[in-house]
């Protein structure tokens, strides 16, 4: 017994998915359902978790395309001399006159 789910929010249904409960059933047949629905729930976690990961990689490429005229590579060799950005003054307004950039700073 088990239902596939189309979208990740089946996900719940899909993994609790149970037989309907309207008559009452012994303990002994409730933890058996609840065990099989345990056993079910580790393979679904995995399965998901490799949709999720999929899903993650393909809106990193999509930005990427995206972006890829923006997108600068900024792997800094040891020793090279860098300015950082001072970003806590991009807030306040009257930040203009104040240093915008830290540095030189050495990259370690």
């Amino acid at each position: 017994m088990g239902l596939k789910p189309l979208f990740p929010f089946n996900l719940f249904e899909a993994t609790y998915l149970a037989p309907a409960l309207t008559n009452p059933i012994s303990s002994t047949n409730l933890i058996a359902y609840h065990a099989i629905q345990f056993q079910k729930c580790l393979d679904d976690l995995a399965e998901v978790k490799q949709h999720l990961l999929k899903a993650q990689w393909k809106s990193v490429y999509q930005f990427e395309k995206a972006y890829k005229n923006l997108i600068k590579d900024l792997n800094f060799s040891n020793g090279e001399l860098v300015l950082v950005r001072n970003s806590q003054q991009d807030e306040d307004i009257s930040s203009k006159t104040k240093p915008q950039y830290f540095g030189p700073m050495i990259v370690v």
